[in-house]
């Protein structure tokens, strides 16, 4: 049975199957914090108001600080939520646990749509889905495949219980494909959105005054300190830059289990007085906009959401050449992408952009008119809206004579 939304929701066309009178989502997420909480909270958002009746099971081992507004604005929208104590670490005995726990809450809440997030609760989301009849339309979305031989071999296992991928980026439904998880039909590609009103352009010199930042050529990292964000290579590329331009200093936004080898690496190479380490930062604004440029050195990413909000506040970027990224700093943004640890060719990017601050500013405008014209809210709330409707109620297949 088929619906086309009614005229309180005019900018929806789509036909979703109902259940017991209305259409159920039931995400499922075990990384709550960076850019999957991110695009959930983008979800939230384009999705407000709809025709879905929304579910949320998640864990709260690795939450950072907006979880709990997330869950606090889930509930007054109505949100049914089920935590569930989930684990990034292998660990059968409590992965069992939290599969049974899935099935309960996938049973109770009875979902048309089970929308996976992320490497683990994609594996146990979608065992749990077996244990539930009618099963649930299956979407999965990774947010960065793990490319290593030993996850690859899970994620092919797992591609037999998965109706179709939704991904963050053009770059991660080519991947996708490339790995032979998907095809043109399986993989849907929905962008997060950036505020642009909120990622505005800002004051350089009152950001800088503000906190305690000198008058010089900066470039900011932001992220967690972990092994994708790969911060050592920031500093690397700092040295360098520094080699050329003396007065360059470095901010790192962030914490994490690299902190310490960062520390000591940039006392290695004689950094200590140019580089600071903020820790978590609930607002990132001043930062950016106090920064002259934005480096992104990740290993990998599905989006990356600290480069669009550069660009949306006209700072320029340069960035790795990565999944996700790539989609974000197309070439006409300038020749600012260098491999996964290419430091020296990382620096020669930054060089040429602090060097001159006409292709500083010129960057900065190109790129805050691209981020506003394809990262938008209602952009995002039609292709969720479409792909959810094309899930449940898919093409019929047609028959080879």
């Amino acid at each position: 049975m088929t619906f086309s939304a009614i005229e309180k929701y005019p900018r929806t066309r789509f036909p979703i199957e109902r259940m017991d009178g209305e259409v159920r989502v039931l995400h499922v997420l075990e990384a709550t914090l960076g850019g999957t909480l991110r695009y959930l909270e983008n979800m939230t958002a384009a999705l407000t108001p709809s025709p879905i009746k929304f579910g949320l099971a998640y864990a709260t081992r690795r939450a950072d600080h907006r979880l709990q507004p997330t869950l606090d604005l889930a509930r007054r929208l109505g949100w049914k939520l089920f935590p569930v104590d989930m684990r990034r670490e292998v660990h059968p005995a409590s992965d069992v646990a939290c599969a049974y726990s899935l099935t309960g809450a996938i049973r109770q809440f009875r979902p048309a749509i089970l929308h996976c997030h992320s490497s683990k609760a994609g594996a146990l989301g979608r065992i749990a889905s077996c244990g539930v009849w009618p099963r649930p339309r299956v979407i999965y979305s990774p947010h960065a495949l793990a490319l290593a031989p030993h996850y690859l071999r899970i994620e092919r296992t797992f591609r037999h219980l998965t109706h179709r991928f939704l991904a963050v980026s053009d770059s991660e439904r080519d991947q996708l494909m490339e790995l032979g998880l998907g095809d043109e039909n399986s993989v849907g590609v929905v962008y997060p959105t950036i505020d642009t009103t909120v990622f505005a352009p800002r004051n350089q010199q009152v950001d800088r005054k503000a906190l305690a930042l000198p008058d010089s050529p900066m470039l900011l990292g932001i992220g967690r300190m972990t092994q994708q964000k790969r911060p050592i290579d920031f500093l690397e590329i700092l040295k360098l830059v520094r080699a050329e331009i003396p007065d360059t200093v470095g901010v790192w936004m962030g914490d994490g289990e690299h902190r310490e080898l960062f520390e000591q690496r940039a006392l290695e190479l004689d950094l200590g007085a140019h580089v600071r380490v903020t820790g978590w930062v609930k607002d990132v604004r001043p930062y950016i906009g106090a920064a002259s440029l934005v480096l992104s050195t990740s290993a990998f990413e599905s989006f990356g959401y600290i480069v669009p909000e550069a660009l949306s506040m006209e700072r320029p970027v340069v960035a790795t050449r990565v999944c996700g990224t790539t989609d974000v700093l197309p070439s006409s943004l300038g020749d600012v992408l260098f491999e996964v640890g290419d430091t020296e060719d990382g620096a020669r990017k930054c060089v040429t952009i602090l060097s001159s601050r006409d292709v500083s500013q010129e960057l900065g405008r190109e790129g805050r008119k691209f981020v506003m014209n394809k990262f938008s809210q209602e952009r995002m709330r039609e292709g969720l809206l479409r792909f959810y409707s094309e899930t449940i109620t898919p093409a019929p297949i047609e028959r080879r004579a």
